[in-house]
């Protein structure tokens, strides 16, 4: 700890060098930021963060990984918490706690945004926590994480959120008495390979499995793949969020990072053809998102942390993100912890047998709970949002997939728990 207290020391002062504005910089994209709307913690109060009043904009320069500072209101919304975007980058999508769906449209010029319209999820819903856009821009998926369940709805020409046409809530719960007793929809991702139909797959943190599903291509009516209907990850780790890879060979590689069991699970899925080609998977394994030393004290629940002698730190995955190997070097998969407050690198060794997620680092995030994190276009930088800081952390990424934190100040913001990344039009 004293070492990291130096090293946060160091970062600190030199930032302070760098804290003027860069004069003169063309910023390339614009970036927004989802927030929560919930009373500043004392950090937010000493860099004077107040309420968050919806979706924040500011410019990024992706040649350098630098974001503007001083973000500004784009759009007046309670608790925007996660981001999509339409395939042509001109809607922007949210979703909120109050149990909406809202569309956006983008102006790429100057980051405006004006709202499209909204929608609330049919009878049974009450909050969403996760949204995705299909390939083809036809579909929203939106995940609710309280009410255990997936929502789909119709996407029409003009960007506009149609009618709710889908359901999914056919889950369980898991061993964990008091975070499984029920379902709880997490997050959802469409995968097309173009060979099959529209395929999403979803994130259910309650019954430890991801279920996949398969939506016609013309009439977009859905049902469970027969063959292979779930990915289950180990009993009580309580998948969150997932992150992918195509292999050469058609095959698909996703890294499940679950909160609960502070791990990541590796799955290789081959998708059928949807004509009588069956799909096959297996599971790789499952890997600690924390340092050895960490082993065996690290639990979720707060009152079981304060209660035992031998759990000193409480952490829970948040975010998974995979980076393609450059020059040589493995492919990288990144997971964010919350409690133990870093990045986990790992190098992706599949090139023999067995095939594995090897740590290489344990990034401090500089700041707590970092629920979000980005990779920008060019796969050189990364972004961080820490969400009980209110700081939004710069990362250089390199060759070998390890992280590098960069000397300029973080960006505030309050609460800051999404990003969405658009190009700027000039």
């Amino acid at each position: 700890m004293r070492i990291r207290g130096l090293i946060l020391s160091l970062l600190f002062a030199l930032s302070a060098l760098a804290a003027a504005p860069f004069a003169g910089i063309d910023y390339d994209q614009w970036m927004y930021i989802g927030n929560y709307r919930s009373a500043p913690t004392a950090e937010m109060n000493e860099h004077h963060i107040g309420v968050s009043e919806g979706i924040y904009v500011t410019g990024y320069r992706t040649a350098w990984g630098i974001v503007e500072p001083n973000p500004r209101l784009a759009a007046e919304v309670s608790s925007p918490n996660f981001f999509a975007v339409s395939p042509d980058k001109k809607v922007l999508y949210t979703c909120t706690t109050g149990n909406e769906v809202i569309a956006y449209a983008v102006d790429a010029g100057t980051g405006d945004l004006t709202l499209i319209n909204s929608v609330r999820g049919n009878e049974g819903s009450r909050g969403y926590c996760h949204v995705a856009v299909s390939p083809d821009g036809r579909l929203l998926a939106a995940a609710d994480y309280p009410a255990g369940l997936f929502d789909f709805f119709r996407l029409n020409p003009d960007g506009s959120v149609g009618a709710q046409i889908a359901r999914f809530d056919r889950f369980g719960s898991g061993p964990d008495k008091i975070r499984q007793e029920h379902p709880y929809g997490h997050s959802s991702y469409f995968i097309d390979d173009g060979t099959g139909p529209l395929r999403a797959l979803l994130v259910d943190l309650g019954s430890d499995r991801v279920s996949i599903v398969s939506f016609d291509r013309e009439t977009l009516a859905m049902t469970q793949d027969p063959d292979y209907p779930e990915m289950k990850v180990p009993a009580g780790h309580g998948c969150r969020h997932l992150a992918w890879r195509r292999l050469a060979d058609g095959a698909y590689d996703f890294f499940v990072n679950n909160e609960l069991g502070s791990s990541v699970t590796w799955f290789r899925v081959r998708f059928g053809d949807g004509k009588g080609t069956k799909t096959a998977g297996e599971t790789i394994g499952t890997w600690s998102t924390l340092p050895a030393e960490f082993d065996g004290k690290v639990h979720w629940n707060q009152a079981e942390v304060d209660a035992s002698d031998g759990l000193s730190l409480m952490n829970s995955t948040a975010e998974a993100v995979y980076r393609a190997g450059e020059n040589g070097s493995p492919a990288t998969l990144y997971v964010s912890n919350r409690g133990h407050d870093s990045i986990a690198v790992f190098q992706i060794l599949d090139g023999a047998e067995p095939k594995e997620l090897k740590a290489v680092q344990f990034m401090s995030t500089f700041g707590r709970s970092p629920r979000y994190f980005a990779i920008d276009k060019t796969g050189k930088h990364m972004i961080v949002c820490n969400k009980r800081s209110g700081s939004i952390r710069l990362f250089s990424i390199e060759e070998d997939g390890r992280l590098k934190p960069s000397i300029l100040p973080p960006v505030w913001s309050p609460w800051p728990l999404a990003l969405e990344f658009i190009d700027k039009e000039k």
